[in-house]
C-alpha cells in the first residue's frame, strides 16, 4: 500500500525523486511500525483476555476515559506544531519541553486529588488506585514527547518505529507477567508505564536530546496557537471516541464496557493500522504543497482510493467472522463482543474516509472548522448512546451509526470545499473499491451458505480459514489481474512481487 502512494505523490508533486523516494521508504517505516505494534498488541491482547477478565479490561478504559483526554490536553500538539514550524531553534524546543513540563506535573497532581471522586462517580472503589497509577504517565510525557516530535519533524520514521515497537513490546511482556502473577487490571497500567519509560530513554537517545528548561514569548505564542487548535480538535475526537465507553460503564458496569471495548478496538484496528500510517506523510506532503489545490486533490484522491482497497474488505470479512474471530482468539467469555463488532464493522470504510480529509484539514489549517464538525458528532453519539443503552451493548453500537455518517460526510465535504474537488470526483475515486467489495461480499455469502450446508460452519477454526482464503483469493486476482482504476501501479508491484525469483531474473535480462 504505501509504496505506491509514495510514488503517487511524487508524480503528481511534480517533485525530485528524492522526495518521493523518501516519502516512499518513510510511510514504509511508519505502516511497518504500526503493524508490528498491532501484531504485538494483538498477540498480548490474546494472552492477557485468558489471563483477565473483560472486568479488569473495562477498569482500565474507564480510568482511560479521563487520562487520555487530558493527555491531548498536556501533548497540546507538540508534535504536528513542529512539523509545520519553518523554523526550529533550541529556544523553541526548550519552551515546549518547559511547558509540557509544568503541565504535566499539574495534571498529575490534580489526577491524584480526584481519585477518589472519579471512583465514587462510577461506583467503583478500585478506580481510586487504578487512576493514582496511571496518573504516574504524566510525569514521564514531557520528557518523551520532546525528542519524539524532534524525530517527527526530521523524518526519521524509522527511528520512531522502532521506538514505538519497543515500547509496545516491553509494555506487553510486563503487563503478561503482571498478570500471570495475580495483579488483575493493575498489571495493565504498570506495563503501560514500562513501554512508556523504554520509548522515553530510547527517544532521547536516539534524537540526541538533553532535557534543559527555557522560555521565549513569541515561540510560546507561535507554536501554542496552532497547538492549542490541533489538542482542541484531539480532545474533542477522543471524547467522541470514549462516549460508549463512558455511559456503558457508568450505567452497565465494568464488564460490558470492557466487552464493548473489545469489540470497539478491532473494529478500529484496519483504520488504525492502514490510514494512519498513510495519514502521517499525506499530512506532510499536503503540507509542503498546499499552494497547489489540483496537486492536492490528485494526492488526496490517490490516497483515498489506496487505502480503501486495503481497509474495505477487512470490515465486509469481519461481517461474517467476527464471532469465530472474537472467540478463537480471546475465548469464549468474550463472544458477546461479537455483535458489537459487526455492527461497527459497517462503520469501518466511514473511519477511513473521515481520517484521510482530516489531513487535509490539518495540512490546510482549517482545524476551526474541523471542531466545529466533531462537537456536532460528539453530540450525536453522546444522543445516541444514551437511547442504545436500553437495548444493551448492540444498541450502542447501532444507534452509533449516524454519527459515524455525520462525522465522514462532513469531513469529506470539508475536504472537498479545501481543495475544490467536488462530491463526483470523490465518488469516482470510491466507486471501483464499492463494486469490487460488493463482489467479495456475495463471494462470501456464497462460501457461508456452501460451508452451512455441508455442516461445517461448526468448526470456527475452519470456517475462518474458509472465509479468509475465499475473500483473499478473490481479492488477490482482482489486484493481479483486473486491478481497478487508479490502481494498476498497485497491480504492477505485486505482481513483480509474486513473480518466481528466477523469472523476475529472465525478465530482466531480456
Amino acid at each position: 500500500m504505501p509504496p505506491c502512494l509514495c510514488e503517487r505523490i511524487r508524480d503528481l508533486a511534480g517533485g525530485p525523486v528524492s522526495l518521493g523516494a523518501g516519502l516512499r521508504t518513510n510511510t514504509l517505516w511508519v505502516l511497518t511500525g504500526d503493524l508490528g505494534v498491532q501484531l504485538v498488541s494483538l498477540g498480548f491482547g490474546v494472552v492477557l483476555a485468558r489471563l483477565l477478565v473483560p472486568a479488569d479490561f473495562g477498569l482500565l478504559v474507564t480510568v482511560q476515559i479521563l487520562t487520555g483526554a487530558l493527555g491531548f490536553l498536556a501533548a497540546n500538539g507538540t508534535s504536528e506544531a513542529l512539523v509545520r514550524a519553518k523554523v526550529l531553534g533550541p529556544r523553541d524546543v526548550r519552551t515546549l519541553f518547559a511547558l509540557l513540563l509544568v503541565s504535566c506535573t499539574a495534571i498529575c497532581a490534580a489526577l491524584n486529588l480526584i481519585a477518589p471522586a472519579f471512583a465514587a462517580w462510577f461506583g467503583d472503589p478500585r478506580l481510586e488506585p487504578l487512576l493514582r497509577l496511571s496518573s504516574l504517565g504524566f510525569l514521564l510525557r514531557p520528557f518523551m514527547a520532546v525528542p519524539t516530535a524532534l524525530l517527527h519533524r526530521a523524518m526519521r520514521f524509522r527511528e520512531f518505529s522502532v521506538l514505538m515497537f519497543a515500547g509496545g513490546l516491553s509494555a506487553g511482556l510486563a503487563s503478561t507477567l503482571l498478570a500471570f502473577l495475580g495483579l488483575g487490571a493493575a498489571s495493565l497500567a504498570l506495563g503501560g508505564l514500562v513501554g512508556a519509560l523504554v520509548r522515553t530513554l530510547l527517544s532521547a537517545r536516539r534524537a540526541g536530546w538533553v532535557p534543559a528548561l527555557g522560555f521565549d514569548p513569541a515561540a510560546a505564542r507561535t507554536l501554542g496557537v496552532y497547538g492549542f487548535k490541533l489538542s482542541v480538535n484531539d480532545i474533542i475526537q477522543y471524547a467522541r471516541a470514549q462516549t460508549a465507553n463512558t455511559l456503558i460503564s457508568r450505567h452497565l458496569g465494568a464488564g460490558p464496557v470492557g466487552l464493548y471495548n473489545k469489540g470497539d478496538s478491532l473494529a478500529e484496528m484496519p483504520n488504525d493500522l492502514l490510514s494512519g500510517a498513510a495519514y502521517q506523510t499525506l499530512f506532510r506532503a499536503l503540507a509542503s504543497l498546499q499552494d497547489d489545490r489540483e496537486q492536492c486533490a490528485a494526492v488526496f484522491l490517490s490516497a483515498l482510493t489506496l487505502v480503501s482497497f486495503y481497509a474495505m474488505p477487512l470490515y465486509v470479512g469481519l461481517l461474517w467472522v467476527a464471532e469465530p474471530l472474537i472467540v478463537v482468539l480471546y475465548g469464549e467469555p468474550w463472544a458477546a463482543a461479537a455483535l458489537p463488532l459487526q455492527v461497527l464493522a459497517l462503520a469501518g470504510p466511514l473511519r477511513v474516509i473521515a481520517n484521510l480529509s482530516r489531513a487535509v484539514a490539518a495540512s490546510h489549517n482549517q482545524l476551526g472548522r474541523e471542531i466545529r464538525i466533531q462537537l456536532e458528532t460528539l453530540a450525536l453519539l453522546v444522543c445516541g448512546t444514551a437511547i442504545g443503552l436500553h437495548w444493551g451493548l448492540v444498541g450502542v453500537a447501532v444507534c452509533a451509526l449516524p454519527g459515524f455518517i455525520h462525522n465522514a460526510a462532513r469531513l469529506a465535504g470539508l475536504a472537498n470545499r479545501t481543495l475544490g474537488l467536488g462530491w463526483g470526483r470523490l465518488g469516482r475515486a470510491l466507486w471501483p473499491i464499492l463494486r469490487l467489495n460488493g463482489i467479495m461480499a456475495l463471494v462470501l455469502a456464497a462460501t457461508d451458505l456452501a460451508l452451512t450446508t455441508a455442516g461445517l460452519a461448526g468448526s470456527r477454526v475452519l470456517y475462518l480459514a474458509a472465509m479468509v482464503g475465499a475473500g483473499g483469493a478473490l481479492y488477490g486476482a482482482v489486484l493481479l489481474l483486473l486491478p481497478p482504476l487508479g490502481l494498476q501501479g498497485e497491480s504492477r508491484r505485486w505482481r513483480t512481487l509474486t513473480q518466481p525469483r528466477f523469472l523476475r531474473s529472465i525478465i530482466g535480462r531480456k
